[in-house]
């Protein structure tokens, strides 16, 4: 991992396509918030319903911390977008493979970034009726 010393459940220690994530000045989190309280005051969740998100940590934390959410707009528009071409550390290149962004490029030089994907996400999907599928 990057600088910080911690292991979340949610730490990505490299990515497909990343050289060496021991270069990477930051450390990154990623997986699914589920979307609905769960059932009864329980810790399970009612279904399925969640959102994928990834959290870049800031390169040069603060004393006071910086927390940005980044959503993508449109109907379609993946926040990875955001993440992946825009404003992220890290840049697909034209061969498929990740790069850190040119200094003063990302966001998350001094505030952690998360972007969240939506719209929901559903991992099982039932069949839909006769009815929904004709309107």
């Amino acid at each position: 991992m990057a600088h910080h010393k911690r292991m979340s459940p949610f730490a990505v220690p490299y990515l497909p396509g990343e050289g060496s994530a021991s270069e990477r000045a930051f450390d990154i989190e990623a997986g699914y918030l589920p979307v609905r309280k769960p059932v009864d005051g329980g810790t399970e969740p009612q279904d399925d319903a969640h959102l994928y998100f990834m959290l870049h940590r800031a390169m040069y934390p603060q004393a006071r911390r910086k927390l940005v959410f980044w959503l993508n707009g449109g109907p379609g528009c993946s926040s990875f977008d955001g993440a992946l071409l825009e404003l992220g550390a890290l840049r697909i290149q034209r061969n498929g493979s990740l790069a850190l962004a040119r200094p003063g490029y990302a966001w998350n030089e001094y505030a952690d970034v998360v972007y969240v994907d939506q719209p929901l996400s559903l991992i099982h999907i039932s069949e839909p009726t006769r009815q929904e599928a004709i309107s």
